[in-house]
């Protein structure tokens, strides 16, 4: 399971360093989809164990190269995430 989220990441470095030498970049936005019409497709604990990590790394990209700060979109409007 850590593999797919390890690849996106990975992938998403790649992409990154090579935009950001012909553009400035002043956002970074980290989508998924985990929810159908019926509610979540994973639970808690799996969020916690395969998705967080993710979202940690992509965070932290974000704030050491660009200095931006955390934002969460959800279906309640934007937020400060909690790392």
């Amino acid at each position: 399971m850590h593999d797919i989220p390890d690849t996106i990441a990975g992938t998403a470095v790649k992409v990154f360093e090579r935009v950001s030498e012909r553009l400035v970049i002043d956002q970074l936005f980290v989508h998924e989809d985990m929810a159908g019409k019926s509610g979540p497709l994973i639970g808690p604990r799996q969020v916690q164990d395969y998705l967080q990590p993710y979202y940690r790394y992509c965070v932290s990209l974000g704030r050491e190269m660009l200095g931006l700060p955390p934002l969460a979109r959800s279906g309640k409007g934007w937020g400060r995430m909690g790392f």
